[in-house]
């Protein structure tokens, strides 16, 4: 269980430092997740891309929030 809340605080942290510099970090997922939860490779994979996917998803939100895209 704190194997779990460890890479869960790290790839949040991860998550806030490279969205500031608009930068996906999923360089840094993969190594994290495998390293602290030791899953294999393909499981560590799918969870980094979608990781990505929030962080997109996320950021597409705040852009057009911002610059006021959206009624």
């Amino acid at each position: 269980m704190i194997e779990i809340i460890t890479t869960v605080a790290l790839v949040f942290i991860i998550f806030l430092v490279f969205s500031m510099f608009g930068k996906g970090g999923g360089e840094l997922y993969l190594p994290v997740i495998l390293t602290l939860l030791s899953i294999t490779f393909y499981v560590a994979a799918g969870v980094s891309l979608f990781l990505i996917l929030l962080q997109s998803i996320s950021m597409i939100f705040i852009y057009s929030y911002k610059h006021k895209l959206v009624d």
